[in-house]
């Protein structure tokens, strides 16, 4: 009996646009631009499927696109294909929260015919008032927008026996199942007062720190691997193990601190920049001068700079806080970086604006 197999490529792609200081652009568009219209663009992204490019890019306007939706936010997906019949996909529309997790603002309930060059307009997609009023959506006065785009190319029919396929995720899924059952461990971890196994194979090849440890002269003449650790709680060791295992982490802006060091200490380089990320993403008034002290004792260069930015840019606030006076203490170096930085911020500005001014200067006054 003769068979054959018909499928549709699918080509998704999710394209991050991250509007900084959001407020200015709003106030600027309000208070001198009062016309509908006035907009920002994002660059181009693509997607590419039967052999052809698609081209896209998005819009914002502040004032809407028509005057009946000026309290509105309005945005536009733009469009522009090599293929001669309409391209046939579907679209959601999401903001990023101040925690990371994605606010579905608009979706295609149904598959879409774009032409070969064609906008798709959403007037009211966000109520201006409302997105001031959530400041989660707002975090650090930045608008996170992802569009995710998914295109349907043309049947393919392919004769013969079905391909074998392999489960995507199942390496993955296999390494979950032995860090949830700890099968087989041959390695035991003394923490506070809990005893916490693992397998010495995984630790070795994520860990050269690890590595070194359980290669150990005297504990292979052990018949037990037994390591105690006196510097971490429990409940982090055991979210660090997972990290090792899995490549994923559980509460991690509850343990980004406690797991930096880890990672710092076990040279886990991945791990370390995962963390970075979430002190950045939690940077607030109060905890920014403790935040720079991490990044400056376990050697995070970008988000000493980032911390640095913060602390210049809400001043006064951070240094009236307890962090801020103990880190004068302990780490005086950086209250000095802190104002070196202001200082070249302010040079910088001032250059700029001298630079400004002589090119606004008439020409009779320079003769």
């Amino acid at each position: 009996m003769g068979e054959c197999y018909t499928n549709i490529e699918k080509c998704q792609t999710e394209y991050k646009w991250t509007i900084q200081q959001f407020n200015s652009h709003l106030e600027i568009c309000e208070n001198f631009m009062e016309v509908e219209g006035i907009n920002l663009q994002s660059p181009e992204f693509y997607t590419e499927i039967d052999g052809h490019r698609t081209t896209w890019n998005l819009q914002v306007f502040f004032n809407g696109l028509k005057a009946e939706h000026k309290d509105w936010i309005s945005f536009q997906i733009n469009c522009s294909s090599e293929m001669d019949n309409n391209i046939i996909g579907l679209y959601n529309i999401y903001i990023v929260k101040g925690n990371g997790m994605k606010v579905l603002v608009c979706k295609s309930n149904k598959l879409i015919g774009f032409k070969k060059i064609s906008t798709l307009l959403i007037n009211q997609f966000f109520e201006k008032k409302a997105i001031l009023k959530e400041n989660d959506l707002l975090p650090h006065d930045t608008l996170t927008i992802i569009c995710e785009v998914v295109i349907l190319g043309e049947p393919i029919t392919t004769p013969g026996p079905k391909p074998i396929t392999y489960p995507k995720y199942a390496l993955l899924e296999d390494y979950q199942k032995l860090f949830n059952t700890r099968v087989c461990s041959d390695v035991i971890f003394i923490v506070g007062d809990r005893k916490i196994t693992a397998h010495k194979a995984i630790l070795i090849a994520r860990s050269v720190v690890f590595s070194t440890m359980l290669k150990d002269d005297k504990m292979n003449r052990s018949r037990e691997y037994v390591v105690n650790i006196t510097d971490m709680r429990p409940n982090v060791f055991h979210e660090f193990l997972r990290f090792i295992y899995t490549n994923e982490i559980f509460n991690l802006n509850e343990f980004n601190k406690e797991l930096l060091f880890a990672a710092d200490k076990y040279q886990i380089e991945l791990l370390k920049e995962i963390c970075e990320y979430s002190l950045y993403k939690c940077l607030d008034v109060e905890n920014a001068a403790k935040t720079l002290v991490l990044a400056d004792d376990y050697v995070c260069p970008q988000l000493v700079v980032h911390t640095i930015n913060f602390i210049n840019k809400y001043g006064l606030e951070v240094i009236n806080t307890l962090g801020y006076k103990a880190m004068e203490i302990s780490h005086p170096h950086l209250v000095t970086a802190i104002y070196k930085a202001l200082l070249i911020d302010r040079s910088t500005l001032r250059i700029e604006q001298e630079s400004i001014k002589k090119c606004s200067t008439p020409i009779s006054e320079m003769i």
